[in-house]
């Protein structure tokens, strides 16, 4: 099996979901580098400090601390410093027609709601994967 160079953070406040989501990844592709977040606080320096330069974010919105929607703002202030491919999925349970009501996010970012299917998120990873692998 390839190693494949990248990680993936997951950013949620409960831990059963952080657990579920990295039982779904490590089945659909165990050679990934996870980690975790309980807020978005630590982040965009997480984010920075990786070895990795392809990084996908499975980004919840309601969160204590730091929710999503600070992070996508504090992201759009970093994102031009941080030299690595960075994708990001919001994974949550706000319907998305409350998050399209935020014009300066809008669709650059995919959308998975909670509860998560193995088979969504599989596909996420697999395009993901592909866009680095084509890259």
């Amino acid at each position: 099996m390839n190693t494949i160079k990248a990680e993936v953070i997951i950013i949620d406040d409960y831990a059963q979901n952080r657990l579920l989501l990295e039982m779904i990844l490590d089945r659909w592709q165990p050679t990934l580098h996870i980690t975790e977040a309980e807020n978005a606080l630590p982040v965009i320096d997480m984010i920075k400090s990786s070895p990795y330069n392809n990084i996908l974010l499975l980004l919840d919105l309601q969160m204590p601390v730091m929710d999503g929607y600070a992070f996508l703002d504090a992201w759009q202030l970093e994102k031009n410093t941080v030299n690595k491919n960075v994708t990001i999925i919001i994974i949550s349970a706000t319907p998305m027609v409350k998050f399209k009501l935020r014009p300066q996010f809008g669709m650059q970012h995919d959308y998975l709601e909670k509860p998560v299917s193995e088979a969504e998120l599989g596909n996420v990873i697999n395009a993901f994967l592909n866009s680095i692998t084509q890259a």
